[in-house]
């Protein structure tokens, strides 16, 4: 996917959330007066068209994958149409499959950036093989192993990560872990991903299901659905 240079907090700022866990965003400029109106419950919504309202809602999406530009966004869409089913569904699903978006899943880092670069760095190996490229689509039963070289790096990055969120989301050790699980489910690695943090090593166990993909935002795919096939002629 393209290099993106608008700041995450542009970015995040114009869609009135915060999307991702990005590091930049539990920096102490969270507390600012700006992002504090804009992180409030009483902030006057602002007036939408009913093309804005559907345009927002595929711009959370593709912020929450890395901001990919609008040319591969719509690619990745008109190839979901070549699978049967629904093809908003199958977009999802084959987004979810990319290498980039499996390791963020993993929560092996919070920067969507930071895991493309490892990636093209040779850190992760699939199937034995060495794999630079981000976009490369997982099936069942494939083995990603970071590199025995790169083990260290990628376990000492992902251990600052963890930490990291527990601090950041006030989670206790006291907490009953099946509380934690329903009140931050983003936290945790979906059902279709099997991760050993340990060995470093994970599988794709599943194909991913969109009733198991949790966002931090509610996503609104009838509208994702209705940019491309109503606006976009697709």
């Amino acid at each position: 996917m393209s290099k993106v240079n608008t700041p995450k907090f542009k970015i995040y700022s114009k869609l009135g959330m915060k999307i991702t866990d990005h590091p930049k965003l539990t920096s102490q400029k969270l507390k600012s007066k700006k992002w504090q109106f804009l992180l409030s419950p009483n902030r006057r919504p602002r007036k939408e068209t009913e093309y804005g309202s559907i345009l927002q809602a595929k711009q959370k999406i593709k912020a929450f994958y890395g901001c990919p530009s609008d040319k591969q966004f719509t690619k990745n869409f008109v190839k979901a149409g070549y699978y049967k089913g629904n093809q908003t569904i199958n977009f999802i699903t084959l987004m979810e499959r990319r290498l980039d978006i499996f390791l963020l899943r993993s929560k092996l880092s919070p920067s969507i950036g930071e895991i493309r670069q490892f990636i093209q760095h040779g850190h992760f190996q699939i199937n034995g093989s060495t794999v630079k490229k981000p976009s490369f689509l997982l099936n069942i039963n494939d083995s990603i192993k970071v590199n025995s070289n790169s083990i260290d790096l990628i376990k000492n990055k992902t251990k600052t990560y963890f930490l990291k969120l527990i601090n950041n989301n006030n989670i206790s050790k006291k907490l009953n872990i099946n509380k934690v699980i329903d009140e931050h489910p983003i936290l945790f690695t979906p059902n279709y991903i099997e991760f050993n943090y340990f060995l470093m090593e994970g599988k794709l166990i599943n194909m991913p299901d969109v009733e198991n993909i949790c966002y931090p935002f509610n996503p609104d795919l009838n509208s994702l659905m209705e940019y491309y096939k109503y606006k976009k002629k697709i």
